[in-house]
């Protein structure tokens, strides 16, 4: 087995992107890391393990702080190829704070690193080509405006911590920062449901692939859950991203949260493989 790190996106890209294609909603993740542009990729880790034929075996990226994102080609895991990419890591005194992967993948180089780890999350990857009729909640479907900037980070940041992510995703000032960023342009991927003028739910469309677009950040602050609001908002930002062109729609789901799950499949969406997330003892 032989490891060989990328420089850049572009060269991850051109020696990754067909295997990554053969599962394309597994790895919308590896897939946005490929296409980003280079000048932002600074202290990025992309890499694909070659067997003796020289055949990509392995693929990972990790974008620090963020856990290490494997793929395992034809979703076969190969042993070998997971100790060359460990082996690597532990030369290079790379520090990995924990890995996001298909289970099986995951567990198996959680083991072969040999550090205490503890499963974070156990999620399912979940694709949907048409939308279900359902039954809508009573309010208005529309795009996030600037006028929304006094609640949105708060609701991210209430997102991400309930997601439990990293610390950084946690910060308030992380999420003020990328909401000012974005600034009028927050309105193409950002959508709210609105009730007697109230938005009540939050959704994102993001990380587009060839195909597909994700749909992210679902979020209902407390006081406004179980009246279908966020059912209803999944729904029609699936049809947008269906409506842009897309063939089909893709998101985490919590594997652990049936109602969540159930919600999903009546809007019409199904499994299309287990991640989990394990974090690393540091």
């Amino acid at each position: 087995m032989r490891l060989k790190k990328y420089a850049s996106p572009s060269e991850f890209k051109a020696a990754a992107f067909d295997a990554l294609m053969t599962q394309e909603v597994q790895n919308n993740l590896l897939l946005m890391f490929a296409h980003t542009p280079d000048e932002q990729a600074a202290g990025w880790f992309l890499s694909v393990v070659y067997d003796e034929n020289s055949a990509a075996s392995l693929i990972a990226a990790m974008t620090p702080p963020h856990n290490i994102v494997l793929f395992a080609v034809d979703n076969a895991v190969n042993g070998d190829a997971i100790c060359a990419l460990v082996d690597y890591l532990r030369s290079s005194e790379t520090t990995v704070p924990g890995v996001l992967a298909e289970t099986k993948l995951a567990h198996s180089f959680a083991e072969a690193m040999g550090l205490d780890y503890a499963t974070a999350h156990d999620q399912y990857i979940m694709q949907c080509d048409e939308v279900n009729p359902i039954k809508a909640a009573g309010g208005t479907f529309r795009p996030a405006e600037t006028t929304d900037f006094y609640f949105l980070p708060y609701w991210s940041t209430a997102f991400s911590t309930e997601c439990r992510l990293n610390e950084i995703e946690c910060s308030l000032d992380y999420h003020i920062s990328n909401t000012v960023r974005w600034g009028a342009a927050i309105s193409d991927f950002t959508f709210l449901w609105e009730v007697d003028g109230k938005p009540v739910a939050m959704a994102k469309l993001a990380r587009a692939t060839e195909n597909g677009i994700g749909v992210t950040c679902v979020y209902t602050p407390p006081m406004y859950r179980n009246k279908g609001y966020a059912q209803t908002l999944v729904a029609q930002a699936s049809q947008l991203g269906l409506n842009r062109g897309k063939k089909f729609c893709f998101l985490f789901a919590d594997a652990d949260n049936p109602v969540s799950c159930g919600i999903y499949r009546k809007i019409g969406y199904h499994v299309v493989c287990k991640f989990a997330e394990l974090r690393f003892a540091q």
